[in-house]
């Protein structure tokens, strides 16, 4: 009061205070209204976004459904993924709806689009997660398939590698035993029953696979027309031999000459123990003999002049002395003379590959059994060839076993290669240079000129020739060991993992007795002139393989071919620069590709 100005803002501040707390109970009340507001925002917050994750994650379902139902691998793996998919789908769904307080008008669409995408695709995934226990299954059995299969090929292949050892003519111009070869013949006979039921056993398991839709390749490079191809090729040198061991003078019995002495002795009318002596064919008696006189009589005049001729008269009596009426009986055979048998370079040259992709395929396993084979085959640079290759005596190395080592060393550092296929345009190529090494001329074709003559090759391409062998083992072993050569150039062309196809050919050389030559390409097409159309099924007819042969294209093959294995229907429709493929889906789909070139 003292202070006229204090005492008036005195007033004011306590007039103050006195209306914030009668105001004090409104505000309250208002705070409270705003901190309940505030809370349901976070609420209905939280709600949308755990209603968003949750449509995500049902769509993220969606989706790996939409993926698994065309994943193209059946497995026992898929159908596990498919039954823990189908769990945890079918539970986002049921808990994804009604939506909540605070979703919005489009997150409750987006939802319910989620939901039915997913009950469309629940109702499909048992059955494809009972076709993947299927399909594994039957993936299973087929593997069983696969390894019978391929028992069967190496069965038949040790069968054919066996015989044609046996039946092969030793070379130059030695003789052999007109005996030794029918023997031989005799042999490869009563086992080509053998070689039948390998081929009758792989036709069947062939015709089991072709049953099962499984993506999977036969792992064998031995196909059934290759088995057939080699069985006929044994028949025709077993039956070729057989005709020209019947060609060697037949040796006599002299059997039917004492026989037909006695005979002779019985047909007079004296007595038969008495005649037999006369002939000196039984111990001489006391018994009647016959003159000389009663023979001409009894016989014809020819015999008896050559019985006069040949027989000693005592006390007027023919005795047999030291004649020999039939002298042949007496020789040893007449050896045969090495006949000329046509040999098959396609089945030949499908046997040597067949050794080359063992190599390929299995470095390791090939590597190991060479080394066993060979151990205790070296003296020094000497090696005593074995059994196995055909040919008898030794060989005179630059190396030694040096060289072996060095290869198995190098094949088990060597990863798996695809293995090679024999097509006949390089075979021609192949077979072309042996015959120029093999003649007196000394020109040889360069590799292009000989390929540009019967097609087109992409990618890479060379040659290995190898001297003095022809058995398939044998080919293979000595271009792979390329003893003398610092730089293994032969080895290199055969397990070169860039080269997928091959030609062979095999000559009469004049100093070296054969020249053997192994043709390689990444890629070599021989188009066809005309136009062609062939559906196949199962295993490649010639006709469809003569298409594939004629596309240049790895691509545009591997896409038929890949179908063709998997049990599908593939229909090929070629004109030179054009061709079309079409693959009949299980589904009763078509998938067409067309390529131009």
């Amino acid at each position: 009061d003292a202070d006229e100005e204090y005492g008036s803002r005195a007033r004011e501040a306590i007039a103050a205070v006195s209306a914030v707390t009668s105001l004090g109970g409104p505000m309250g009340e208002r705070v409270k209204t705003l901190r309940a507001a505030l809370e349901r925002q976070r609420r209905l917050s939280a709600e949308r976004f755990a209603f968003s994750l949750a449509t995500a994650a049902l769509e993220a379902s969606v989706d790996h459904a939409k993926e698994l139902s065309t994943f193209p691998v059946d497995s026992l793996d898929t159908a596990e993924t498919i039954n823990v998919l189908l769990e945890r789908g079918s539970e986002q769904a049921s808990k994804l709806l009604p939506a909540p307080e605070g979703a919005s008008a489009d997150a409750t669409t987006r939802a319910e689009a989620a939901v039915h995408a997913w009950q469309e695709l629940a109702a499909t995934l048992p059955a494809r997660a009972s076709g993947c226990e299927e399909a594994a299954r039957a993936k299973l059995h087929m593997n069983k398939l696969f390894s019978s299969y391929a028992s069967a090929a190496s069965a038949f292949g040790s069968w054919h590698e066996r015989l044609l050892a046996m039946l092969s003519m030793p070379l130059g111009s030695a003789a052999v035993d007109a005996k030794e070869v029918t023997r031989a013949c005799a042999i490869a006979e009563v086992q080509m029953a053998e070689g039948e039921a390998h081929l009758r056993t792989a036709q069947e398991l062939v015709r089991e696979m072709a049953s099962y839709e499984v993506a999977e390749r036969n792992p064998s490079a031995v196909s059934l027309a290759d088995m057939s191809v080699r069985l006929e090729q044994l028949r025709n040198v077993a039956q070729e031999l057989h005709r020209a061991a019947q060609q060697a003078p037949p040796l006599m019995d002299h059997t039917p000459v004492v026989s037909a002495l006695n005979k002779l002795a019985e047909s007079d009318p004296a007595s038969s123990p008495s005649r037999r002596s006369s002939f000196g064919l039984m111990k001489k008696s006391s018994a009647k003999t016959l003159p000389p006189s009663a023979v001409d009589a009894a016989v014809p005049s020819a015999h008896a002049a050559f019985l006069h001729a040949e027989l000693q008269k005592v006390n007027e009596m023919l005795v047999p002395d030291s004649f020999d009426p039939f002298p042949a009986d007496r020789q040893p055979l007449k050896p045969l003379a090495l006949p000329t048998v046509a040999l098959d370079c396609h089945a030949h040259g499908l046997a040597v590959v067949e050794k080359v992709n063992g190599a390929r395929a299995d470095p390791a396993g090939y590597g190991d059994a060479l080394a066993a084979q060979m151990r205790g085959c070296f003296d020094g640079n000497t090696l005593k060839v074995p059994a196995s290759w055909g040919t008898r005596g030794a060989l005179n190395t630059r190396e030694g076993e040096a060289a072996v080592t060095s290869l198995v060393s190098e094949l088990k550092a060597t990863p798996a290669r695809k293995v090679l296929r024999l097509v006949p345009a390089l075979s021609a190529a192949a077979q072309q240079l042996a015959d120029e090494l093999a003649s007196a001329s000394g020109t040889t074709t360069p590799l292009t000129e000989r390929l540009a003559g019967r097609g087109t090759f992409s990618g890479s391409a060379g040659e290995a020739v190898v001297y003095g062998v022809r058995q398939p083992e044998a080919v293979a072993a000595q271009l792979l060991i390329s003893d003398g050569d610092s730089q293994r150039r032969n080895r290199s062309f055969l397990l070169n993992p860039d080269l997928h196809v091959a030609g062979f050919g095999l000559a009469e050389h004049p100093v070296h007795q054969s020249v053997c030559v192994l043709t390689f390409a990444t890629l070599f097409s021989t188009p066809l002139q005309s136009k062609v159309a062939v559906e196949c099924q199962g295993e490649a007819s010639q006709a469809f393989q003569d298409v594939i042969d004629a596309t240049p294209s790895q691509q545009a093959r591997d896409i038929a071919t890949d179908a063709l294995v998997t049990g599908k229907r593939v229909r090929l429709e070629y004109e030179p620069g054009l061709i079309a493929i079409v693959v009949f889906e299980r589904d009763g789909s078509q998938r067409s590709s067309v390529l131009k070139w």
